[in-house]
């Protein structure tokens, strides 16, 4: 039955006319379409921060079939390992199970991964999350992509995929969700040993002048706000001297967050200080989202390029 022949209808005793039926439904269809439209354009926002970050979601043949579109761009590979070529390069593909058995069987077009910093062995069929800059493979660009590395392929190889679109990762997950490809972390020098000080500090006096002024104690926030104040003032000085002015603006911006919300308590006014502590919250995600990693230990470590 369509929607015309539900118009055409007559009226049955008891139930509804049509017409008073799509009036009375027509307010929230319109709600729910905007409400859909508002969750739709919200996920959008949120899928452009993602690629930003993880990369596009790509599928090899199209990597193949349009390489302009994706040179110089971080895109994301979930593929099959076709073959291992070197320490440091393999071949993916899509992969299909074949019907009525266990085998593995490509189904794209194989791409060319050169992993720089790959550690582990790859077993051939297996699965692997990739991420990673596409470029043509040519000598020039390999060294602007990763100027530490040299092309371990074998010349009748590298010869093969010259001019061809190569995946340079900077992730490689394999399928217990064991990292091997990102790049090692260098020793600490003596700022990120400063800023680990720092945070050791940041980290639990903010978690307690939160709960402080939720539970609107003075005391407690003033106790905390003045081990803030010093501890961000050296954070932005430690950024300041790294040449990330970015993140030495954030860190001023949060000592001045911690000094607006210990004044905002001493006045008595909460509303104030409850809103200062959400902005010193999100100046924090800020920095974090931007400068820093959580390693698997739990340990935080300064993102490379940052120093």
């Amino acid at each position: 039955m369509t929607f015309n022949d539900f118009r055409r209808r007559p009226a049955i005793a008891g139930r509804e006319k049509p017409a008073s039926f799509i009036a009375r439904w027509s307010m929230p269809v319109t709600a729910g379409s905007m409400l859909l439209a508002m969750i739709a354009t919200a996920g959008a926002q949120r899928s452009r921060f993602d690629n930003e970050r993880q990369g596009i979601p790509v599928a090899t043949n199209r990597i193949h079939e349009e390489p302009d579109t994706y040179y110089r761009k971080v895109v994301t590979v979930s593929a099959g390992v076709e073959r291992v070529l070197s320490k440091t390069a393999f071949v993916v593909d899509q992969q299909r199970r074949v019907a009525g058995t266990s085998e593995m069987a490509s189904v794209g077009k194989p791409v060319l991964v050169i992993a720089p910093y790959l550690s582990g062995t790859l077993q051939e069929k297996s699965y692997l999350w990739v991420r990673g800059e596409v470029v043509k493979f040519e000598p020039a660009v390999i060294v602007r992509v990763a100027p530490d590395y040299q092309v371990d392929l074998p010349a009748g190889l590298a010869a093969k995929y010259e001019g061809q679109p190569v995946l340079v990762a900077t992730s490689v997950v394999d399928a217990s969700h064991a990292e091997l490809g990102k790049k090692p972390y260098p020793p600490q020098g003596p700022q990120e040993v400063s800023h680990g000080v720092a945070m050791k500090t940041i980290g639990p006096a903010f978690v307690a002048l939160q709960s402080a002024a939720k539970e609107t104690n003075a005391d407690g926030v003033a106790q905390n706000a003045v081990k803030l104040q010093p501890a961000f003032t050296d954070v932005e000085t430690i950024w300041e001297d790294l040449g990330q002015v970015a993140a030495a603006e954030w860190a001023r911006a949060a000592r001045d967050s911690a000094a607006s919300i210990e004044k905002a308590a001493a006045d008595g006014n909460w509303d104030a200080a409850k809103t200062s502590t959400m902005t010193l919250n999100r100046l924090c995600q800020n920095c974090h989202g931007s400068y820093r990693d959580r390693q698997e230990d739990g340990v935080f470590r300064i993102r490379p390029g940052s120093f």
